[in-house]
């Protein structure tokens, strides 16, 4: 049992440790068609295909702790990181005005279905 919990952190370390280098070999040779988060999902897709042909994969079970606390974060920041920041302020009035319209929404029917108060 110990031995498996060994693998599994070497592999995971190992899957980390490409998806660090194909972020670098990206940035180093400016190559904008694949952003770093596209090339870790690959990478992962990849390794999944391999663990599930080659070896027992009881001990690879998704985890949704990890990818809400660990992956996720990194994707969404990464995607807000690459954003033109000018394009967005252009149409910032017009986003706030729209959130602001959708929770006025969501609060008009929350208060009607949950509370009954219309």
């Amino acid at each position: 049992m110990e031995e498996s919990g060994s693998l599994n952190a070497l592999l995971y370390s190992l899957l980390m440790i490409l998806c660090l280098f194909a972020a670098y070999v990206i940035k180093k040779h400016h190559f904008i068609y694949l952003p770093e988060s596209d090339s870790a999902l690959l990478l992962g897709v990849a390794f999944g295909g391999v663990a599930k042909l080659w070896f027992d994969v009881q001990g690879f079970r998704f985890s949704p702790l990890l990818f809400f606390y660990g992956i996720l974060p990194i994707t969404i920041f990464n995607a807000g990181y690459s954003l033109q920041k000018k394009a967005i302020l252009e149409q910032a009035s017009c986003c706030f005005a729209s959130s602001c319209q959708t929770s006025m929404r969501a609060a008009l029917i929350s208060c009607r279905f949950v509370d009954g108060c219309y």
